[in-house]
């Protein structure tokens, strides 16, 4: 999926969010867009 390399590291930490230290800003926007992802997928 994403490709970002984390001091932490690892694809499994990216859904840490924090734990990672990835912004919650960046969390946020990714839940909006999984949410439009759904209701898009769900109208179409």
């Amino acid at each position: 999926m994403f490709a970002i390399e984390l001091p932490s590291g690892g694809c499994a930490s990216i859904a840490g969010s924090d734990i990672a230290g990835v912004p919650s800003k960046v969390t946020r926007v990714l839940k909006k867009q999984k949410q439009r992802n759904a209701s898009g997928s769900a109208a179409s």
